[in-house]
């Protein structure tokens, strides 16, 4: 589940009452869905069986397996290519606060994991890197 979808849940669960803010795992969106505080930029963390990512604006860390990827959706909206060599400083901020933020999650059982890497036939090449 992506943190922006448990900031969702926390926000409609504080709504109904159903739960404290302080037993809640997240941010209370309910001031800004209720115009009492402006929308903010906060940097959103998943990851699924095979894949694990960070967005920060127009940034995004991106690790399958042991191939890792920055993608800057402003210049890319496919993510076809790869700003880890050009941009190292934000990638290794990203990859930083997705390492921070995953320890702090349960760990994914291996039962559930896709398998090896080879056999992910849709991901078996690499990015090019931009350089310029």
């Amino acid at each position: 589940m992506t943190k922006l979808v448990q900031n969702l849940l926390i926000a409609v669960a504080l709504l109904v009452s159903a739960v404290g803010a302080e037993a809640a795992d997240g941010i209370d969106l309910m001031p800004v869905l209720r115009g009492r505080m402006p929308e903010f930029e906060r940097t959103v963390f998943w990851r699924t069986q095979d894949m694990v990512a960070a967005r920060k604006g127009d940034w995004k860390y991106v690790r399958w397996d042991t191939r890792e990827y920055l993608a800057n959706l402003a210049e890319d909206e496919t993510e076809n290519a790869n700003f880890k060599v050009k941009n190292a400083a934000i990638f290794e901020q990203l990859k930083r606060a997705y390492e921070d933020w995953d320890k702090q999650m349960l760990p994914i059982p291996p039962e559930v994991r896709r398998g090896p890497w080879e056999n992910q036939v849709n991901r078996a090449r690499d990015l090019e890197p931009v350089r310029r």
